[in-house]
């Protein structure tokens, strides 16, 4: 599957487009490998770009990959395998439920050991937030597996590149659905299925937030069919993944929640 539209690399005269791949399971180990804080992909030993680091999301790249850095910059060497994690995203919550967890497959799909550390970058080097701490905490339960961003420049000395299995507007590779059922089965155990459908309301957010009209009239109408109308930003992170992986029916508009 191709982006609508190709996205051109600034390099080397005569350098292909730089176009998104296809979400997928597929994984390459490379060797002597550059990581720049605040550039969101891995250089060879030369400093030239190595393109199927760079990380994406509907048919974009995230954040500032340029061509080629100076690789004299590095300071430290990294001896150890470790694994590549990519960019945790920005801290909007539809992002992290997709894009923070798109390379971790490589554990389930035994394709590394457990306990290699994930080496990836932060969204303009951020602090993770509480919530994305929890939903990180569960994905990597089992695997020992700690996190290192880069924090500066540092060459690696062998690193598995992971695919993104979850790219946002193509299907889903699912060599990742084991992550994600590890975060449930750790934040909520056991789950009673709900035979009551469940709707995801959005009447409730602020009016810059995609509100669409007439919803509530909806949720009266859904209600006297006897469907659950819940808001699910006035409950805990853990009752919002129960709610809806006890569910057997989903209704929503659109919005963050439905990625649940």
């Amino acid at each position: 599957i191709l982006p609508s539209r190709p996205l051109f690399a600034l390099g080397p005269q005569g350098r292909r487009p730089l176009q998104q791949p296809p979400a997928a399971a597929s994984h390459r180990v490379l060797r002597d490998v550059i990581a720049v804080p605040g550039n969101y992909c891995l250089y060879d030993r030369t400093g030239h770009r190595i393109d199927e680091t760079v990380s994406w999301t509907a048919g974009r790249r995230r954040g500032p990959t340029p061509a080629s850095i100076d690789p004299t910059t590095v300071v430290e060497t990294v001896r150890e395998p470790v694994v590549f994690g990519g960019l945790l995203p920005k801290s909007h919550f539809g992002h992290v439920l997709l894009e923070a967890f798109s390379r971790l497959w490589v554990f389930d799909a035994g394709v590394v050991e457990r306990g290699t550390p994930i080496v990836h970058f932060t969204h303009y080097g951020r602090d993770l937030e509480p919530f994305e701490q929890v939903l990180l905490g569960a994905a990597l339960a089992g695997t020992r597996a700690p996190l290192r961003p880069v924090m500066r420049p540092i060459r690696i000395d062998e690193i598995v590149v992971p695919s993104q299995a979850i790219i946002l507007e193509q299907p889903m590779a699912p060599a990742v659905i084991p992550v994600y059922d590890r975060i449930r089965d750790q934040l909520v155990g056991d789950i009673v299925p709900d035979d009551r459908p469940l709707y995801l309301s959005r009447s409730r957010l602020g009016a810059d937030q995609r509100r669409t009209l007439g919803e509530r009239a909806l949720e009266q109408d859904l209600e006297q069919r006897g469907v659950r109308v819940v808001h699910v930003q006035d409950h805990p992170l853990v009752e919002q993944i129960r709610m809806v992986a006890s569910a057997r029916t989903v209704i929503g508009l659109y919005g963050s929640a439905l990625h649940l």
